[in-house]
């Protein structure tokens, strides 16, 4: 867990020097997801995503947690997005993964 805590720091630090990769909101969003920090976590994945809107990453990542928030409708749509994103990019790992986390909540 002290872990966790340090890479927020450090992505804190990062954001300071440079705040607008959305690629390091995605990730600290995860590290406050995996802490049970939901919320704060859903707020990094929404400023990614302003950031970089065809960032699938950020979408699954924001499903997942509103599913955890057991906001599900919302997070089937987040997934839906990121599934169509991802198969513009043609990331078939991204692609399977989000398929099978939709099929979780069917």
């Amino acid at each position: 867990m002290g872990q966790h805590f340090a890479a927020i720091t450090d992505y804190d630090k990062a954001l300071q020097l440079k705040p607008d990769i959305a690629e390091v909101y995605s990730n600290r969003g995860v590290v406050k997801a995996a802490l049970g920090q939901h919320r704060a976590a859903i707020t990094d994945f929404d400023k990614a995503i302003h950031l970089e809107p065809n960032f699938a990453d950020a979408y699954s990542n924001r499903g997942i947690t509103k599913a955890l928030l057991n906001r599900i409708s919302e997070a089937k749509q987040d997934l839906r997005t990121a599934l169509r994103l991802a198969e513009q990019a043609g990331n078939q790992q991204l692609k399977t993964a989000i398929e099978q986390i939709l099929e979780q909540l069917q």
